[in-house]
């Protein structure tokens, strides 16, 4: 402080306090980057993670792909992640690891069909003797006279274009049996009977099923849900199917009356019409969002309001999901509460937004996020957009990198909010609330008599005549006997919705305040048990590939429009009715003025759901980016392919991600992991731990037995001389090994790569990067050198392979009967003789390097003159000689002066060092001389 600062009146002693003391904040700790899949999590682009419990909040557990759950629900679990096994290996001994998330994404110019991301059946369209695609399974309600509901209850897929489903059994009306698609049967007290068969008549499954979730006969339980077991790449000829069961809707038909508790009929019918084919799934991943929120209407004329028309009400904002693909949509809900218009005339309301667990309900609340006192004035700090964020990037494919839009952070981890340009440009009444939604689109409903000509819009597409299916060229489903048409019997046929709350009087609420109008994830009105099938009627539509998931298309309805303005109130209960305020009798309505909803009977607020996120993940393979998929392929020609070099991209420059290894544990395919290599040898500042084709094929490279798939030192060493690889920025290990999965208790062989980072990371902590990691002392895998439970290796080496293998620069991870299994190698894939082929130098060079650029960098713009040398040698012989006393330099030497920085360089604004480094090498090779003597010898001869 300057004396000049210090106020003078009276004599005195005057005292102020510097503190010089200060330390500079510490810079994040810099760690690798894993590029694989996992459970959940943003996706296709790096996110940071400080530690292994944040990773698995972020990303999810590891997963070992032996979980027992229903892998048509929950694919990701179908084959092991090894980059969460990755993320555990590190993050076990150290503190920082940046994660890239892989998710199915298609090249802009992909080929038709192989290249395009998603997954999709045998086509429904394919033969003209029909076959193959979706097949949905429709229970009708039979208790009604002429007219029936005709319910969507499952769907199942056929991956063969002669393979069909049916019901089978006695036709309605009548009793002439069959097992025919399109055709009406009787079911036994709701007992359905499911043939799946081909054209030839052969029978593949012949099972009795239902929909009610404690029978032994349950659908999910009875019908194959692993969508694997279709795809003979992986899955032996011995377990083969033709088909698995997707989607199930079983709160959907306890709301149509057709579960299976009265009489039901059933029948079954391809599913597609005209270019849709329902058993098409492709396009790339695509985050879940909610529908758009709308306001309350505030025009006193309601006998012709329709929540439809943007002239009575004004669309406000919306939610994305930011964990990407399909994850948000099954796990989080999104309710507006607390609506409060405002107390002044140019004021705005305000409302709260929170984000509540999928399987709560409104008489247990279980809220993961909230944000109250919103508004929609973008001039205020409580402006809602503000307090939730709505930043997101967007991948530009010419440029190679993403980028970035929005104008405020995101606070929320489950969401980002999109608003309508007429709020945020301030343009709208001050007055506006949101007081509704538009729901989930769906199918349309449509009505059809047997024996009629379906609607052309009709979602069910009739195949032409076979041996087992009934003739319905003419594009009819018939109840009786085909050629007749059956009774005059008229079918409303509908598709799943989003189940809703239609009155505060069910499900054990407290008080009217205590319930939400809108979506209802509970087994039936007034449950409070979760309905697992909820996630299904989420899920992104049909025909993928062609059909809009977030706006009605030619074959699609809103399946509601949720809006308080709809509320009545009917006793002790409010009641939500569509139609309510134009018919004049909604509270609204009634009173003249939207207010009404907030007294003591207001309701608490609506909730809606977040859907149609999708991970562009072909859900009939173990491994989604297994090998045999990538290699000798293009970005055009694979999904896969394109989706790992967009992932490597992501993180290819230094000044967006900082990283001083990078991986993909388990891909092998040469041109793929020559580019991660390349990527790191441009950023100058990472290590690529690269695994190699030859070793071990993983559970989803083939269908053969575990013995055939073990691979050789001989084919891996053999294929890497044929890649003629000379860089001291990649390494690699042999052979896979087997882990015991914390979290699952099962075996797991993972990649070797997996191994060699876990030692790099428990080097870190036990010594310095420049430290080799190998050797019993920090490379022991059975002591936890690796952060994983490592009990095995695929193959036992000798010591001839090993010689083998580390003269092809190709690291052993070795067993020995006393010191267990330990990685006794650590070489670069640097083929010429320098000490940069050792992987401790290596790591070295990368740390130093950094460290000296950071020191660099404070000087740039300074004057090029010897004081600034000086300041840059005060900065760096300190930290080359710290390395030197941690064993890092045997010596060193700095050159900074007139003979470096030349007055030519001055003027061309170069100041430019020498620096000179002796690299510690670390102990390989021991040679111990043991001389036997006579017993008359003296030693000091």
């Amino acid at each position: 402080m300057s004396v000049k600062k210090f106020k003078f009146v009276s004599p005195g002693v005057f005292i102020n306090e510097i503190d010089n003391s200060q330390l500079p904040a510490i810079p994040a700790p810099i760690g690798p980057v894993v590029i694989g899949r996992s459970l959940r999590g943003p996706a296709m682009r790096p996110v940071t993670v400080g530690s292994f419990e944040e990773f698995v909040n972020v990303f999810g557990p590891p997963i070992a792909g032996t979980e027992n759950v229903d892998r048509f629900r929950h694919p990701a679990y179908s084959g092991p992640a090894y980059g969460t096994y990755a993320a555990q290996a590190w993050l076990r001994n150290s503190d920082s690891l940046t994660y890239v998330r892989l998710l199915g994404k298609s090249d802009p110019s992909f080929t038709a069909d192989s290249g395009e991301a998603g997954w999709a059946v045998a086509d429904s369209t394919a033969g003209a003797s029909g076959g193959g695609g979706a097949y949905g399974l429709f229970l009708v309600n039979s208790a009604s006279n002429g007219n029936h509901t005709a319910a969507l209850g499952a769907v199942l897929y056929m991956n063969a274009t002669s393979v069909y489903a049916a019901v089978s059994g006695n036709l309605i009306p009548g009793t002439a049996a069959t097992a025919s698609t399109c055709a009406m049967v009787a079911t036994d007290s709701g007992d359905i009977k499911i043939v799946v068969q081909n054209n030839a008549g052969t029978t593949y499954v012949n099972s009795t099923v239902n929909f009610s979730r404690n029978s032994d006969k349950y659908i999910r339980k009875v019908l194959n849900t692993n969508p694997t077991k279709v795809n003979s790449e992986v899955t032996p000829a011995g377990s083969l199917d033709y088909y698995f069961l997707g989607e199930t809707y079983d709160r959907f038909l306890v709301d149509a009356g057709v579960d299976g508790s009265n009489a039901v009929w059933a029948f079954t019918a391809p599913l597609g019409t005209g270019s849709i084919d329902g058993g098409e799934r492709q396009k790339s991943f695509q985050n879940s969002q909610t529908g758009w929120v709308f306001s309350q209407d505030l025009s006193t004329n309601y006998a012709d309001y329709d929540p439809n028309s943007r002239t009575r009400t004004a669309l406000l904002f919306k939610f994305h999901g930011r964990q990407t693909g399909e994850y948000d949509q099954g796990k989080v809900k999104v309710s507006i509460e607390n609506i409060r218009p405002t107390k002044t005339t140019e004021g705005y309301g305000r409302f709260s937004v929170v984000i509540r667990r999928m399987d709560d309900n409104d008489a247990r609340v279980v809220v993961v996020e909230r944000f109250d006192n919103c508004t929609l004035n973008p001039a205020s700090p409580n402006y809602v957009a503000e307090k939730i964020g709505d930043r997101y990037n967007s991948w530009n494919n010419d440029d190679r990198r993403y980028v970035e839009y929005g104008t405020y952070d995101n606070k929320s981890s489950y969401v980002r909010i999109e608003m309508d340009l007429d709020v945020s440009d301030a343009v709208l009444s001050p007055h506006l609330l949101p007081y509704g939604v538009y729901g989930q689109p769906k199918f349309a409903n449509f009505v059809v008599a047997s024996g009629s000509e379906m609607p052309a819009a009709a979602f069910i597409k009739p195949e032409s005549g076979a041996a087992n299916h009934l003739d319905s060229t003419d594009n009819k489903i018939y109840m009786g006997h085909a050629a007749e048409g059956g009774a005059a019997h008229e079918l409303n046929i509908q598709f799943p919705q989003v189940p809703l709350r239609t009155t505060t009087n069910v499900g054990a609420v407290s008080n009217l305040r205590a319930a939400c109008f809108g979506m209802q994830t509970t087994r039936a009105s007034g449950s409070q048990t979760f309905d697992e099938s909820i996630q299904d009627v989420l899920r992104a539509p049909f025909g993928l590939s062609t059909v809009s998931a977030f706006s009605p298309g030619a074959y699609q309805e809103y399946s509601d429009f949720i809006t308080l303005d709809d509320v009545e109130l009917d006793g002790g209960s409010l009641d939500y009715t569509s139609g309510s305020r134009a018919a004049g009798t909604s509270l609204t309505a009634v009173s003249g003025a939207y207010s009404v909803l907030t007294g003591t009977s207001a309701p608490k607020g609506f909730t809606f759901p977040l859907f149609g996120g999708f991970d562009g993940l072909d859900i009939t393979e173990k491994e989604p980016f297994a090998n045999r998929n990538t290699s000798g392929e293009s970005e055009k020609s694979s999904y896969a392919y394109h989706s790992l070099t967009v992932a490597m991209d992501s993180v290819k420059s230094a000044e967006i991600v900082e990283s001083n290894i990078m991986t993909m544990p388990g891909i092998t395919t040469a041109a793929l992991t020559k580019r991660l290599l390349d990527i790191c040898e441009a950023r100058a500042d990472s290590l690529c731990i690269m695994d190699l084709a030859g070793g071990y094929s993983a559970v989803g490279e083939g269908n053969s037995a575990f013995n055939d798939r073990v691979g050789s030192v001989t084919e891996s060493i053999t294929t890497l001389e044929g890649r003629a690889i000379n860089s001291s920025y990649g390494c690699a290990f042999y052979p896979w090994v087997r882990i015991k999965d914390s979290f699952t208790d099962s075996n797991v062989w993972i990649p070797p790569s997996v191994a060699g980072l876990g030692v790099m990371s428990n080097t870190d902590k036990k010594a310095e990067p420049w430290f080799a990691p190998a050797g019993f002392t920090r490379g022991g895998l059975t002591q936890g050198a690796a952060g994983l439970a490592v009990t095995q290796v695929i193959e036992k080496l000798i010591s001839r392979q090993r010689d083998d293998l580390y003269e092809a620069n190709i690291n052993p991870i070795a067993s020995f009967p006393t010191e267990g299994i330990v990685v006794l190698g650590q070489k670069t894939l640097q083929v010429t003789p320098s000490a940069l082929d050792r992987i401790n130098v290596r790591r070295l060079m990368i740390f130093v390097k950094r460290e000296i650029s950071f020191i660099a960098r404070t000087l740039l713009f300074e004057p090029n003159l010897s004081a600034t040398w000086q300041r840059f040698l005060n900065r760096a012989e300190p930290l080359l000689t710290d390395v030197k006393g941690r064993y890092g330099l045997t010596d060193f030497k700095i050159i900074l002066d007139e003979t470096t920085t030349t007055p030519e360089l001055i003027d061309r604004n170069i100041m430019y060092a020498k620096i000179y480094l002796k690299p510690a090498r670390a102990i390989e090779f021991i040679a111990l001389d043991f001389v036997i003597t006579n017993t008359g010898a003296s030693f000091e001869d």
